[in-house]
């Protein structure tokens, strides 16, 4: 306790640093600097002095002139005070004339290259080259230097390459991956090393391939789902620029797959093999964003024309096409969500050759709401040949579930609303279902008979097909849709150029031969033919009102009506109808007038 005290006592710009120096080109070489005169308060030049005297000679040396680097999370620090909180330093010693470009570290190589192949080796990482190509390049220069052997390496995946030192030291897995991105890593030399054969797992997903070398096995030589799964995960699936996950990650997203078969449970997989894996839509799309940086624009889709990344490109539109896809992933969606809008969603096709796509080519190439669609219309179409499933009739619910046979009454689980399962109807409150039935045959006669009265004694407007019931008035017919024609012979009226009302009757219609008098000049006639005198107006009683015109006749009613109900009635007479009573309105437009004005039906 009173050394803690007197620990805690002496002032910050006298205690001693406590930190960790970690060299960026040596893997094993962290220093701990506890015990030295560094302090929270000194300056990064004193940190160099100290490194250069600490190493000031042996196999670690730093010389005098060489310029030394420090990095704090990845990125250089600039200025020369230390920062705050110092917990670890990463710092690389750099001779006078080193331009810090990538390099292949061939110590403790024995391939038998020349050293103009190492070079070219060299040369082929530095301009952009590809882990894979690599390999290929590797491959092809041990077979001309070693004529004499038939097969010195039967596999280019026995070639591993690997980042000495750096922020992520070890194999690089990916085969499309650009050689010289690892300087993001802040690695500066590679190791080229021959592996067995069949020393190695070959992965493919996104359109990409992932090697493991010298792989985890059992004591009989067999790899195992889990272990595969956790290789994935910790090597792969890890963003490899920040190591924080893009979206988490588990076991159970990933899928293993051999020859389109899902591997579970306690299957063995033999060394060598290639082992397919795909994750869901969402984990895939992070994944493939955050390794984009890795990737060069190697490919060219043949829609739009743009330069493509490997893992924005589909190895195979669907899974039973047999050629190379040169239509991006982007494109092939497009693609699917237009076809969604003029093909059955059991038609679609591949739109480089024609194989229909299957239900797991779309989850993953379609849009999310492409997708959401397709798999509302898939899934209606499967659950059509269930007998037994009924989806809710609720217009805002959209569920649907499997019922027991001979059930009557239902509930919906998702809005709980009931309905029967007999009639397929919503649930008939205070009704059985012999009664709803007797209700609905009832009135089903009832409309059966109104519409046979309807047919007989209405016409349908030429210009809606609207059934129109011509009880009193002129032949002049105006309809709400606005079309006017004749009610005898249903010949369109016009207006000519004076204004005048005209209308071509029909050969058999009464007014071909004499038009009335409301048609052209005719409307005048009445006038021109009266003698005499107009007679004189009415005279009315004195101190009193005009004697009220006597009623118009009740209207026509037709068959089967109530005795007290007539066509012509209010509104809320209409709304409160006993049941079953069929009305006209029901059937005919919802009104015309004849050239009197007078109202045919409303």
């Amino acid at each position: 306790m009173l050394a803690q005290a007197a620990i805690q006592t002496i002032p910050p710009h006298h205690r001693k640093l406590i930190a960790k120096l970690h060299d960026l080109d040596r893997e094993t070489a962290v220093l701990e600097i506890a015990e030295s005169s560094i302090k929270p308060t000194s300056e990064l030049s004193r940190v160099a002095a100290f490194l250069r005297r600490r190493y000031a000679d042996g196999r670690r040396q730093i010389h005098h002139d060489a310029r030394i680097e420090f990095y704090k999370g990845g990125k250089p620090i600039v200025a020369n005070e230390l920062p705050k909180g110092l917990t670890a330093l990463s710092y690389r010693a750099v001779p006078i004339g080193d331009d810090g470009a990538l390099r292949v570290d061939w110590t403790g190589s024995d391939l038998g290259l020349n050293r103009a192949q190492r070079e070219q080796i060299e040369l082929a990482a530095r301009a952009g080259s590809t882990v894979g190509d690599l390999r290929r390049t590797v491959v092809r220069f041990l077979r001309e230097s070693n004529p004499d052997l038939a097969h010195p390496v039967k596999d280019p995946h026995q070639i591993e390459i690997c980042a000495v030192g750096g922020l992520r030291p070890g194999a690089l897995q990916g085969s499309n991956w650009e050689a010289r991105r690892v300087g993001t890593w802040l690695c500066r030399y590679l190791r080229v090393h021959i592996r067995s054969y069949g020393d190695f797992f070959i992965f493919r997903g996104f359109n990409e391939e992932y090697v493991w070398h010298h792989p985890e096995l059992d004591r009989h030589g067999y790899g195992h789902i889990r272990p595969l799964r956790q290789w994935l995960r910790d090597n792969i699936f890890a963003p490899i620029s920040g190591g924080v996950y893009p979206v988490k990650v588990e076991d159970d997203d990933i899928r293993l797959l051999s020859h389109g078969k899902v591997l579970r449970g306690r299957v063995r997989v033999r060394l060598g093999k290639t082992i397919e894996f795909a994750v869901p839509r969402k984990i895939e799309d992070g994944l493939v964003q955050a390794e984009a940086w890795l990737l060069p624009a190697t490919e060219t889709c043949t829609v739009c024309g743009d330069d493509k990344r490997v893992s924005e490109m589909p190895r195979r539109i669907a899974e039973s096409c047999t050629h190379s896809a040169t239509v991006c992933k982007e494109c092939v969606g497009h693609w699917i969500s237009s076809s969604l809008d003029t093909l059955a969603w059991d038609r679609l096709r591949c739109p480089e050759c024609p194989q229909l796509l299957s239900f797991e080519d779309v989850r993953h190439l379609a849009p999310p709401d492409a997708f959401e669609r397709y798999d509302a219309l898939a899934t209606r179409a499967a659950v059509a040949t269930v007998e037994e499933f009924r989806w809710c009739l609720n217009p805002r619910c959209g569920a649907g579930q499997i019922y027991p046979r001979g059930c009557s009454k239902a509930q919906c689980y998702e809005c709980k609303r009931h309905l029967c399962l007999r009639h397929d109807v919503p649930w008939h409150s205070h009704e059985t279902c012999e009664q709803y039935e007797r209700r609905v045959r009832k009135q089903k006669k009832g409309d059966r008979a109104s519409a046979k009265w309807i047919k007989e004694t209405t016409k349908p407007c030429p210009g809606c097909e609207r059934a129109i019931h011509k009880y009193t008035g002129c032949d002049h017919m105006t309809c709400i849709c606005g079309h006017e024609w004749c009610w005898v012979c249903l010949s369109p009226h016009y207006r000519d150029d004076r204004g005048l009302l005209r209308c071509k009757h029909k050969e058999d219609c009464r007014y071909f031969e004499n038009p009335p008098d409301y048609e052209g000049g005719h409307a005048f006639m009445p006038f021109l033919r009266a003698r005499g005198p107009p007679p004189p107006p009415p005279r009315f009683p004195r101190h009193g009102h005009p004697p009220p015109h006597p009623p118009p006749p009740p209207p026509a009613m037709f068959p089967g009506a109530h005795p007290n109900i007539h066509l012509r009635q209010p509104r809320a007479a209409r709304d409160a109808r006993p049941p079953g009573l069929v009305f006209l309105n029901q059937y005919v437009g919802q009104g015309a007038v004849n050239h009197h004005r007078n109202l045919i039906y409303n």
